[in-house]
Parts: structure tokens; C-alpha cells; sequence
């Protein structure tokens, strides 16, 4: 009883810090955006943000199809970084770059 209690008391954390999550990661995509490393990074960041605004909506007004809704937006990062880790091994073999963290501090994608 006394983690309902706690949860409902601390409840309004989750929309702000789904509201900092979003804007650091916009900001990261806007401004700081170097590698595609760090787009891939600021982007996840973004939508973990959108991911808790809909859990934290789905807990104030006791819907679960929220919920749902939060599993299906999680699986676009999921595949996304399946995506970009499968091409960034395939740029090292096509470039024969033996250390693959050149890629990530480096812009060698597009040279």
C-alpha cells in the first residue's frame, strides 16, 4: 500500500522528465549533432522521452492502451540501431577499417 501511495504522490516527475529527455535530446539533434553516432544517440534520447510521456499519461489517467502504444514506438529505436550497426560493419568492410570505433569519432562515412 504504501508504493501506491508513494508512486501517486511522485507522479508528476514523469511528465517533467519526460520534458527534459525530449529537449536534450531535440537540442542534440539540432545543435551538437557531429557523427552519426551521436544523431543515433540524441535521437533515442528523444523518443525514451516520448516513451515516458505516454507511460506517465497511461499511469495519471489509468489507461493501458498507452502502454501498448509505448511498446510499438519502442521497437522503431530497436530496429534502428539494428540498421545502423549493420551498415556501419559493412562501411568498415568496404573501407577494410579494421578498428570500427574510427567510425563513431569520425566523420569517414561520408569521405
Amino acid at each position: 500500500m504504501q508504493s501506491i501511495h508513494l508512486i501517486s504522490n511522485s507522479i508528476w516527475l514523469f511528465p517533467v522528465l519526460s520534458k527534459l529527455l525530449i529537449c536534450i535530446g531535440l537540442w542534440g539533434l539540432v545543435i551538437n549533432s557531429c557523427t552519426v553516432m551521436e544523431l543515433l544517440i540524441n535521437f533515442e534520447i528523444t523518443i525514451l522521452g516520448v516513451i515516458i510521456k505516454f507511460c506517465s499519461y497511461s499511469l495519471i489517467l489509468h489507461d493501458s492502451i498507452s502502454q501498448i502504444f509505448c511498446l510499438i514506438i519502442l521497437a522503431i529505436p530497436a530496429a534502428e540501431t539494428a540498421i545502423i550497426s549493420g551498415l556501419y560493419i559493412k562501411i568498415a568492410q568496404v573501407k577494410q577499417i579494421e578498428n570500427i570505433l574510427i567510425l563513431s569519432t569520425q566523420n569517414v562515412l561520408f569521405s
